[in-house]
């Protein structure tokens, strides 16, 4: 007994191969089509699985059976016979129904198709695999019949005018919409486009600190704190407003504060004098 139950146990580990079965249907799910070969081990696979799980079925059957019979002699007898010591019929009635074969159970799956369920069905792996084949055939047929009739929805490439020059960005995970990163919303503009002068503009660039890049006139803000990229959209719209009201205002204009942009890292590179080199010595005749 403990010997069958080891192998039955034993089958129902992961092995490699059913390890590497699981990998390829994700594969074929989208990120590596691959074909399956005909002659390949998954047609043999099933077959050996189900021939085993039935021959061990069979012999927990013919234990089970032995253990009912041993236990059965310790009832008493005499209350399943008539005086006359023939059968009651209610106990040959109880005999029938155990004798009657189980009727499979049927279900029904998500199209309303009614199957029976069958305990030497295909393995778990094995169904993924089919379904992944069936996603490719899905989208592969989607792309054949929708293809042609994308050009009737083609429209012409208009660029952004001169007056939309902040540029908000944003990153999209398919099939995650919970992502904390996906709620992070980065703006992008140039400064020089917002018609700051003088020292409006110096205040300016006195408010944002690091957040401006001299080198290419840019400025980068980021915002995360909402519960949505729309809200953090809202909230750096909102905040670059109030800096530009801010510069604008002339109560005080932080005269005494320098401009010191050393913590980007940019150091203008030297002009080397010519005068400092040494003079070259006139050639002799």
């Amino acid at each position: 007994m403990s010997s069958i139950i080891a192998r039955s146990l034993r089958l129902v580990q992961a092995s490699s191969f059913v390890r590497a079965l699981h990998v390829s249907s994700t594969q074929l799910a989208g990120r590596q089509k691959r074909r399956v070969k005909v002659g390949s081990s998954l047609h043999k696979y099933s077959p050996e699985v189900r021939r085993e799980h039935a021959r061990i079925y069979e012999e927990l059957d013919t234990i089970l059976e032995e253990d009912e019979f041993e236990g059965d002699e310790d009832e008493d007898i005499s209350a399943k016979l008539d005086p006359n010591g023939k059968a009651n019929p209610n106990e040959k009635e109880k005999l029938n129904e155990k004798e009657q074969p189980i009727e499979e159970e049927e279900s029904i799956d998500e199209k309303g198709v009614v199957y029976k369920e069958d305990e030497y069905d295909h393995h778990t792996f094995a169904h993924l695999l089919v379904n992944s084949i069936d996603d490719v055939k899905k989208y592969t047929r989607q792309m054949y019949i929708e293809f042609p009739t994308l050009a009737q929805h083609a429209s012409p490439f208009k660029p952004p005018s001169e007056n939309r020059f902040l540029r908000f960005e944003r990153s999209v995970t398919i099939g995650d919409k919970n992502l904390s990163e996906d709620r992070k919303v980065l703006l992008r503009l140039q400064v020089s486009k917002l018609g700051l002068k003088g020292a409006e503009l110096r205040k300016f660039l006195l408010l944002v600190g690091d957040r401006y890049n001299p080198e290419i006139d840019e400025l980068k803000m980021s915002e995360n704190r909402e519960s949505s990229s729309l809200m953090n959209k809202k909230v750096l719209g909102d905040t670059l407003i109030a800096l530009i009201t801010g510069a604008k205002k002339t109560d005080d204009q932080f005269a005494d504060v320098p401009l010191d942009f050393s913590s980007r890292g940019y150091k203008p590179a030297p002009v080397f004098p010519t005068s400092w080199l040494p003079k070259l010595k006139e050639k002799r005749e």
